[in-house]
């Protein structure tokens, strides 16, 4: 009998999908609830960027270079941000109030590493 081993890219979706789960227990929030907060602030952040320029908008929006970085940019806040402490913290409206923080569209338009990232990002679109 053929065994099948689990590929490194399948193993990092399956940690991927388990920190997003737990992230969503946490805030008491529905896969789709979670979905639309990740995309309305994704939209936020482009539309902040490219006030005025919606050629580049549209671009940007619909680009899926972009898009998976703005994922892996969240997968890596979830991880490192807020999963690290929130487990092990029983208030819900803090823990709420943080993630809302963590991934704010305004806050990382402040954020110069993400923005540095994002530079290099827009060449590539």
């Amino acid at each position: 009998m053929k065994t099948t081993e689990t590929t490194h890219i399948q193993q990092q979706l399956e940690l991927i999908l388990d920190e997003q789960s737990h992230a969503q227990e946490l805030l008491r929030w529905t896969h789709e609830a979670y979905c639309l907060h990740q995309f309305g602030e994704y939209c936020a952040f482009v539309e902040v960027l490219t006030e005025g320029w919606l050629a580049v908008r549209e671009d940007i929006l619909y680009s899926p270079v972009f898009r998976g970085f703005w994922i892996s940019e969240w997968t890596t806040r979830n991880r490192v941000e807020f999963l690290c402490f929130a487990t092990d913290f029983p208030d819900y409206h803090y823990l709420k109030t943080e993630y809302l923080f963590i991934h704010s569209h305004e806050r990382l338009l402040e954020e110069e590493e993400f923005m540095t990232k994002y530079g290099h990002l827009i060449k590539l679109i």
